[in-house]
C-alpha cells in the first residue's frame, strides 16, 4: 500500500476509535478536526474575487460561461512540536512515527547519529545542561513533524462544487518528519552555510524591535527562554522549506503548482501564512506570527504555553479557485 493510502487508512481508524477526551498535553484526531472546523469563518476568510470565462462547446456549437472567482485560507498542515520522542502530542501520529523512524538502536538515525559522533542515545529533544556552576546554555532542540490537516478529506468532497478550493494535499499524510531529516535537523547541514544563516538580523520572524528570532538556520536549536516562541519559530521554520521545492532537507513539499482555474498559495513567508494553535490552547482565530508583545507571564500567552514544551498549530494559506465550466480562456480580478 502506498504511504498515501496508508495514512489516509490510518486517519479514518484514527478518527473512528479515538476517544473525544484527552490529557492536556495531548491532542486527538477527532479534537484536530473539531478545533479547526471550528475556526473556519475566523481563519478562512472567504471571499469573490473575481470571475472566469470558459468556452464551452457542443456539436451544436460553443458559448462563453462564467464562473465566480473565489478566494479564502485553507488549514493545509497540522504541526507538532515537542521534546519527548517517545510522546508526541498529536497521539495518532505516533504509530506512524514508530513505523517510520523505529528506535535508536539500529535504525538508520541511530547510524547517522553514531557517524556524526553525536554520543547521543536517544531521539528527543530538550534544554540546554546546566553540567557546572559557570555553565549557563539557553539552546534547546526541538522535534517536529507535519501531516495534511485531516479537514482536507472533506475539502476533497465538496472541492468539485467550485466554490471551494482543494488543497490537492493529502490529510494524515507526513509531509514532514524531523527525525528523518537527522543531519539538516539536528547538525545544521547544510543550513549553518547559508548566507541567511550567517546574518543573524536577516530572516527575523517579527520586527526588529519584537520578534521571536532567526527562522535561518532552518534547524530544531533554539535560543530562547520561551516555550511558545520556541514552538511557533520551529512550526514556521519547517513549514518555510515545506513550501518550497529543493530544499536541503528530508520532506514533502506542499509547494502546488498552478492551474486553469486553480491558483496555490506561493512559498510561505513572515505575512503570507496564518497560525491556529490547537494545544494546550485551542484556539477559534488565526494570527500571523509572532502573536503579540510582551516577555512574561502578563503577556496574554500563558495559555499558550505547555508544560512539557509539546504544542501543536494549524497553518492555514490563501487559494483561489473557480469552477470548471469548459476550456479556461480567461480571468478577470477586481
Amino acid at each position: 500500500m502506498k504511504l498515501k493510502q496508508l495514512s489516509v487508512a490510518l486517519f479514518t481508524a484514527a478518527t473512528l476509535t479515538a476517544g473525544s477526551n484527552s490529557k492536556a498535553d495531548t491532542i486527538t484526531t477527532p479534537e484536530v478536526i473539531t478545533k479547526t472546523t471550528s475556526a473556519f469563518f475566523n481563519c478562512a476568510d472567504y471571499e469573490v474575487v473575481g470571475v472566469c470565462f470558459w468556452l464551452y462547446c457542443t456539436i451544436t456549437g460553443c458559448t462563453v460561461k462564467t464562473s465566480a472567482k473565489v478566494a479564502h485560507y485553507n488549514p493545509e498542515i497540522t504541526t507538532q512540536t515537542y521534546r519527548n520522542a517517545e510522546k508526541p502530542p498529536w497521539v495518532e501520529t505516533r504509530v506512524m512515527l514508530d513505523a517510520m523512524q523505529a528506535g535508536h538502536d539500529g535504525s538508520l538515525i541511530g547510524i547517522i547519529l553514531e557517524t556524526m559522533g553525536s554520543g547521543l542515545d536517544e531521539l528527543g529533544g530538550g534544554a540546554g545542561s546546566e553540567n557546572k556552576a559557570a555553565s549557563h546554555s539557553n539552546m534547546t532542540f526541538t522535534l517536529t513533524d507535519s501531516f495534511g490537516n485531516p479537514v482536507l478529506l472533506a475539502s476533497k468532497v465538496i472541492g468539485s462544487s467550485g466554490y471551494v478550493c482543494d488543497p490537492q494535499l493529502t490529510p494524515m499524510y507526513p509531509y514532514y518528519v524531523s527525525n528523518l531529516d537527522t543531519v539538516a535537523w539536528r547538525f545544521s547541514i547544510p543550513e549553518m552555510f547559508y548566507p541567511q544563516s550567517l546574518n543573524p538580523f536577516g530572516s527575523l520572524l517579527g520586527s526588529n524591535s519584537y520578534n521571536w528570532g532567526g527562522y535561518y538556520p532552518r534547524i530544531g536549536h533554539v535560543t530562547n527562554h520561551d516555550l511558545v516562541k520556541e514552538s511557533g519559530l520551529i512550526a514556521f521554520r519547517s513549514a518555510h522549506f515545506l513550501s518550497r521545492r529543493g530544499e536541503s532537507h528530508v520532506y514533502t513539499t506542499i509547494a502546488q503548482n498552478s492551474r486553469e482555474g486553480f491558483w496555490p498559495p506561493g512559498p510561505l513567508t513572515e505575512h503570507s501564512g496564518k497560525w491556529q494553535q490547537l494545544a494546550p490552547k485551542g484556539e477559534t482565530s488565526c494570527k500571523t506570527f509572532p502573536l503579540s508583545a510582551g516577555t512574561g507571564p502578563s503577556d496574554g500567552l500563558s495559555g499558550y504555553r505547555s508544560d512539557d514544551g509539546a504544542h501543536v498549530w494549524n497553518l492555514w494559506r490563501r487559494y483561489k479557485c473557480c469552477k470548471d465550466r469548459g476550456d479556461f480562456l480567461y480571468d478577470i480580478e477586481w
